[in-house]
C-alpha cells in the first residue's frame, strides 16, 4: 500500500458503532480528488451498538490504531472528537505523538465549540479544524507541505509559541454537489452491513445511514449544533449513491440521517419520485419534525417504501416544549402520530425527563402524551446539558473543566444524573427510578422483540442473502435484551439502596 499522507481515524468509543463514519468517508473522497493520499483507520469490536464500550475496549482499540499508524507511517493523523469522546481521544493522541512521528489534527463538534481544549501548553495536538473539514483540511496539508503561512487558512487554530492562533471562520460549503461520492471502499462494509437494530431504530435490518443535507434550522436549547443554515445535496446524487450501494454492496435498507429531512415539501416529493424510478425497491426510514408533515406526504412516503418516521417529541408539556424552543405544539404531535397510525407507518418518539425547569406536572403530562400518541417505540433519556448548548450555559455552574469531561463519557449518562450540576428540573422526583419505570412500562416488549406487519419489510428479509445472520442476531438479541431489562427490573424493585448513583436536587 502506498504510504498515506494522512490517516483518518475513528475514535475508540465508536468501535461498536454501526453508523458509517460519514465525516471520514467524505473527507477521504475529497482528499483523493485533491491528490492527497489517505487511508481510514476504523477499528471495530464485534459487538451490538446498544452495548457500551468499556475501558478495556478503549485500550485494545487504541493499541490497534497505534500499530497501524506505525505500519503505514503517515505524515498527518486526523481525528474527529465529540465531547463524550474527549477523555478517550486525548490519551490516544498523546500516545500517538510519543510513539509516531506525525502531525496531529483534531476536528469535529468539540473542536468547533472549544478549540482551546486541544491546544493547551504541551498538548500533543498540532492543529484544530473548526467547521466543515473538506476544503480546510486539504488547504492545511498543502500549506504545510509548501511551507506557506498557516494564518492564511480559514477555519483552523494552532499554537504559535505561547499564543493560540485562531484564523478567520471558514465559510460553509453552500453547494454540496461539489463533493464526490463518499469513499465507502475505504471502510469494512461487511461490518456495517451486518443486520442490526440500529439502522431503522429497533427494527432488525441490514442497511446504512445516508445524508441529504447538512445543518439544522431549529433552535432546541439542548442541542450543541449551531449550524443553523441548511445546505442540500443534489437529490440525483443521493439516489445514485443509494443505487450504487445496492449494486455494489447489496444494501437492503437505508436511514436518512439528516437532522430533519422534510424541511422542503417539494424536495421530499422529488426524492420520492426519483426513488420510485429505481428498479429495486428498498425499505427506509427517516427523522423529521411533527410540524413538517401532512396527510399527503405521509401517504406518498408509505408508497415510496418509508416504513418508519422518527420524531423528536421530547415532552408532553407545552410549557416544557416552549422552554426548550422546540417550535412545535402538542396538537401537531398528536396529529403526526395519528396520521402515521392511519397509514401504517411505524413511529419512534424521543422523550426526555429532567428538562429545564421541569415540574411534576410536566412529567405527568409527558407520560399522558405517551399513552395518547401510541408510538411504535420510544427513546427515553434524561436531559444532559452538553457543552455548547444553551442549557449548559444557563444552568451549569461552575462550568466543567477539561478534567471534568470524563462525566460525559459515562455509558449511563442519559439514564442517571451523574453530577449535581446536571440537575435541571424543578422537582425532587427520583429520576433514575422514574426513568426505569417509564422504560419498563412503555418499551419492555419492543426492546426485547420488535416485530412489524409491514409486507415490504418481510419481503426484504425473505429475499435477503443474510437470512442466517438475521436468525443469529434475533436469538442473541432476545437473550441480551432480556438480561438488560431484568437488571433494570431489579434496580427498580431494589430496597437495599444498591441502585445506580443519582444526584438529587436538595
Amino acid at each position: 500500500m502506498k504510504r498515506p499522507i494522512i490517516s483518518l481515524i475513528s475514535p475508540p468509543p465508536r468501535a461498536n458503532s454501526r453508523q458509517v463514519p460519514s465525516a471520514l468517508i467524505y473527507l477521504a473522497a475529497w482528499l483523493d480528488r485533491e491528490g492527497i493520499s489517505n487511508n481510514i483507520i476504523d477499528k471495530k469490536i464485534q459487538r451490538d451498538p446498544f452495548v457500551s464500550i468499556g475501558m478495556a475496549d478503549i485500550e485494545q482499540i487504541s493499541n490497534e490504531i497505534i500499530d497501524q499508524i506505525r505500519d503505514t507511517e503517515p505524515i498527518f493523523v486526523g481525528l474527529p472528537c465529540y465531547t463524550t469522546e474527549y477523555t478517550a481521544v486525548m490519551p490516544l493522541v498523546k500516545r500517538i505523538k510519543e510513539q509516531c512521528d506525525v502531525k496531529i489534527i483534531i476536528g469535529g463538534l468539540h473542536a468547533a465549540l472549544k478549540h482551546e481544549d486541544f491546544l493547551f501548553e504541551n498538548s500533543p495536538v498540532d492543529f484544530v479544524v473548526i467547521g466543515e473539514g473538506e476544503i480546510t483540511l486539504s488547504e492545511l496539508i498543502k500549506a504545510c507541505a509548501q511551507g506557506l503561512p498557516l494564518e492564511n487558512i480559514n477555519g483552523i487554530a494552532f499554537r504559535k509559541g505561547n499564543e493560540i492562533i485562531k484564523t478567520q471562520s471558514r465559510e460553509r460549503i453552500t453547494d454540496l454537489g461539489i463533493l464526490p461520492q463518499p469513499a465507502y471502499q475505504k471502510i469494512d462494509m461487511d461490518y456495517y452491513l451486518k443486520p442490526t437494530r440500529y439502522v431503522v431504530r429497533l427494527l432488525l435490518l441490514s442497511g446504512l445511514h445516508i445524508f441529504t443535507t447538512r445543518g439544522c434550522p431549529n433552535q432546541c436549547t439542548f442541542c450543541a449544533n449551531k449550524t443553523r443554515m441548511v445546505t442540500y445535496r443534489p437529490l440525483q446524487d443521493v439516489v445514485e449513491e443509494i443505487e450504487w450501494l445496492r449494486e455494489n454492496y447489496g444494501i437492503e435498507s437505508f436511514y436518512i440521517a439528516d437532522d430533519t429531512f422534510c424541511l422542503k415539501k417539494e424536495r421530499v416529493f422529488e426524492f420520492m419520485r426519483l426513488l420510485n424510478k429505481l428498479p429495486h425497491k428498498l425499505v427506509w426510514a427517516m427523522e423529521t419534525t411533527v410540524r413538517s408533515i401532512d396527510e399527503q406526504m405521509i401517504r406518498e412516503l408509505k408508497k415510496a417504501g418509508c416504513i418508519q418516521i422518527d420524531f423528536g417529541v421530547e415532552s408532553g408539556s407545552q410549557d416544557a416544549l416552549n422552554r426548550m424552543k422546540k417550535g412545535i405544539t402538542i396538537e401537531q404531535i398528536e396529529n403526526a402520530f395519528r396520521l402515521c397510525r392511519r397509514y401504517g407507518i411505524r413511529t419512534y418518539s424521543t422523550l426526555m425527563f429532567n428538562t429545564p425547569e421541569e415540574t411534576e406536572d410536566d412529567v405527568k403530562k409527558t407520560i399522558s402524551l405517551m399513552k395518547r400518541i401510541k408510538a411504535t417505540n420510544y427513546g427515553i433519556n434524561l436531559t444532559v446539558p452538553y457543552l455548547g448548548t444553551e442549557i449548559y450555559e444557563k444552568y451549569v455552574f461552575p462550568k466543567l473543566t477539561r478534567e471534568d469531561y470524563h462525566i460525559y463519557s459515562d455509558p449511563e449518562l442519559a439514564h442517571i444524573i451523574p453530577d449535581k450540576r446536571f440537575w435541571l428540573a424543578n422537582h425532587n422526583l427520583d429520576l433514575d427510578k422514574l426513568y426505569i419505570e417509564v422504560l419498563l412500562r412503555f418499551t419492555f416488549f419492543r426492546k426485547v422483540f420488535d416485530i412489524t406487519l409491514n409486507g415490504n419489510y418481510w419481503l426484504t428479509l425473505l429475499k435477503s442473502k443474510r437470512k442466517k445472520d438475521y436468525i443469529t442476531y434475533l436469538f442473541e438479541n432476545f437473550k441480551r435484551q432480556a438480561r438488560v431489562f431484568w437488571r433494570y427490573l431489579l434496580m427498580f424493585t431494589s430496597r437495599d439502596g444498591q441502585k445506580v448513583q443519582c444526584w438529587r436536587k436538595s
